[in-house]
């Protein structure tokens, strides 16, 4: 079970992270998940590994809020730690095909959450930093695993 703290609409929450989904209480320990607005796009079948549409919804808010919060950030970690992308790789597995896909979009910085999420890291070491190839790394790395764009892990 994974355990994270933070904040929402002004109240400390603590939110526990087990095979059967999602727990969220409040600091007097009572269940906190319907005051939070998005807390029913939290819960997803883990035995079939997939994101259902609420789901895919939620991740592209949060790589929304996270892409745009971050725009101007060059640091690497102050990008990993943001709580949208923090919330992304707490989705686990059934969002690396999301984040595929808006890799192979976007480009945008995901190596931290792949590697975070997956445990692998393609990338070689003279490739490190060279975002381009990092992304290319990944995409076939991707696409040897048949990762596919419909919210669904091969």
């Amino acid at each position: 079970m994974t355990s994270a703290a933070y904040e929402a609409n002004g109240s400390a929450r603590h939110v526990l992270v087990g095979d059967e989904g999602i727990e969220c209480f409040s600091r007097n320990g009572q269940d906190a998940r319907d005051a939070l607005p998005e807390a029913g796009s939290y819960l997803w079948d883990r035995s079939s590994q997939t994101l259902s549409p609420p789901n895919r919804a939620l991740f592209t808010a949060l790589a929304d809020e996270w892409a745009k919060q971050t725009l101007l950030t060059s640091s690497i970690g102050e990008k990993a730690i943001h709580p949208a992308y923090q919330r992304i790789i707490g989705m686990g597995s059934p969002a690396m095909p999301l984040i595929i896909e808006r890799l192979r979009a976007r480009g945008e910085h995901w190596f931290w959450a792949l590697m975070a999420i997956s445990g692998e890291n393609p990338v070689p070491p003279e490739d490190e930093g060279n975002i381009e190839a990092m992304t290319q790394s990944w995409l076939h790395w991707a696409d040897q695993r048949g990762a596919s764009s419909d919210g669904e892990a091969a």
